[in-house]
């Protein structure tokens, strides 16, 4: 089972806001000061002879303090395009914070219409929220875009702090900062006060969990079916500290597999403010990035772009890294489609994909794409499932042999592949998704894979294509 953390990379930033609409700005709590307009509207609705340019008026050239993050971020609007096609875009800045934007709303030039946001520093072309044509933000012209210098400082507390007490048995996920607690005699609690949020997940596994304060009792549905999603929860406590407890209620949604609680701490106002700059830090969630990837990295020059397709909740101190992924991951740069890919044409120098073709929909029109953005003499490194069992139940489509990952990747050549071959490894993850590790002798499990672990390594490298858990790809654009 895959968990992530979905919480905000900096503790001073709150969760996602809102969406595009203007009408969201003045209710956020931030300290703003309003960006004198000495320009005329045309240089805050983004149009050029580039795919995108950003001026903002007011502000001219970039400063050499610029953090990675703000520098990635310059570095992924100058490959943007509209999903899919690679079109031209507009984009209106609605907040500015160090030299990023950290909201802004993004129209296809071509149709006029909003096709995604930067929310949060973050580029979405999935969940666009509210929305506002272009008619509605020129009235606006001379209040936006607005600088943020400050924010709310929010105190973060792990699960694994003292001020946390747990009741019951728990599992911990430590490659993923987070607690799982399921039966029903099973708490969390802690002593708060003031506004805080709780930190919790949403995935297939997940149950109903209930959170009481001293004059509330709240019932949250995790069931997420596509993926692991923040479902965080925002309480107000007032000025007296109180008891929060936190536990599962043994009931679930009639889709979900489980009746898990996923914890990972809280956050608590502390009521001062901190200044606000786009920070990238490195973090790995999941999934970790692999010899291949940093071998791969190290090919990409200094003012290039590596597109980590499907990175998931893992991030890079590296202006040059670009995280996409469908779900909405904290750690993403952007959230799109991975069959519509909002790049323009031949603009990435290098693409990597790991555990995640199998699941999409249509992976062949990932390829396609993947094909589509790569510059000429870009390179592709691509790892898929095989033999592997079924995992991200729902969301598991399409294993594929050597030859099954060549003919999708047909419009690339392929330099060479390898193979992660283990049969002691698949035999212990189908004992586990079975249910035979519960059912059989656990000493027999064991002794069945130790034995397999002696004959792993007896396997001939060009024979394990007939067996691998999974297949790696290097491809060439031509």
């Amino acid at each position: 089972m895959g968990v992530s953390s979905a919480f905000p990379q900096s503790d001073a930033t709150p969760t996602p806001l809102p969406g595009v609409g203007l009408s969201d700005i003045s209710s956020e709590p931030f300290v703003a000061a309003q960006t004198e307009m000495t320009r005329t509207w045309s240089q805050n609705l983004l149009k050029s002879g580039k795919n995108v340019e950003v001026r903002i008026a007011g502000r001219g050239t970039k400063r050499a303090d610029m953090k990675n993050a703000e520098a990635a971020q310059a570095k992924i609007i100058d490959i943007l395009g509209c999903p899919g096609t690679g079109g031209a875009l507009d984009i209106v800045a609605l907040e500015l914070a160090g030299e990023a934007i950290r909201r802004g709303a993004v129209f296809s030039r071509e149709l006029g219409e909003v096709i995604g946001r930067i929310e949060n520093f973050q580029l979405d072309f999935v969940r666009l929220g509210e929305t506002h044509s272009l008619e509605t933000l020129a009235c606006q012209a001379g209040t936006i875009p607005r600088i943020v210098d400050r924010v709310p400082e929010w105190r973060l507390v792990p699960h694994n702090s003292s001020e946390v007490q747990y009741e019951g048995s728990k599992i911990y996920f430590d490659s993923h900062d987070m607690v799982c607690v399921e039966s029903a005699d099973s708490a969390i609690s802690f002593e708060a006060s003031g506004e805080i949020e709780i930190l919790l997940y949403a995935h297939r596994w997940s149950g109903i969990a209930e959170i009481r304060t001293l004059d509330a009792i709240l019932t949250v549905d995790l069931f997420d079916s596509y993926t692991e999603a923040a479902r965080s929860v925002r309480l107000d406590l007032g000025a007296k500290t109180q008891r929060v407890v936190v536990k599962p209620t043994g009931e679930k949604n009639q889709l979900s597999l489980g009746r898990q609680c996923l914890f990972s701490g809280f956050r608590q106002k502390t009521g001062h403010f901190v200044p606000l700059r786009h920070q990238k830090e490195t973090r790995v969630r999941g999934s970790p990035f692999s010899e291949a990837f940093h071998e791969l990295m190290a090919t990409v020059p200094q003012d290039g772009v590596l597109v980590d397709l499907g990175g998931g909740n893992r991030q890079l101190d590296d202006p040059r890294y670009v995280n996409i992924d469908y779900a909405d991951y904290p750690e993403a740069d952007i959230i799109a489609d991975a069959t519509k890919l909002p790049i323009r044409d031949a603009s990435v120098d290098a693409v990597y994909s790991s555990g995640v073709f199998e699941h999409i929909g249509d992976p062949f029109k990932a390829a396609a794409e993947v094909a589509r953005i790569l510059k000429p003499g870009g390179t592709a490194i691509i790892g898929w499932a095989f033999m592997q069992p079924v995992h991200s139940e729902g969301q598991h489509f399409y294993n594929a042999t050597r030859w099954g990952v060549e003919r999708a990747f047909s419009a690339l050549k392929v330099r060479r592949t390898w193979y992660d071959a283990s049969l002691a490894f698949l035999v212990e993850w189908g004992a586990s998704v079975s249910g035979l590790s519960g059912l059989a002798p656990p000493q027999e499990i064991q002794a069945v894979c130790d034995t397999l672990r002696r004959w792993d390594a007896l396997i001939p490298e060009t024979h394990k294509q007939y067996m691998a858990s999974g297949v790696w790809c290097e491809l060439e654009k031509a």
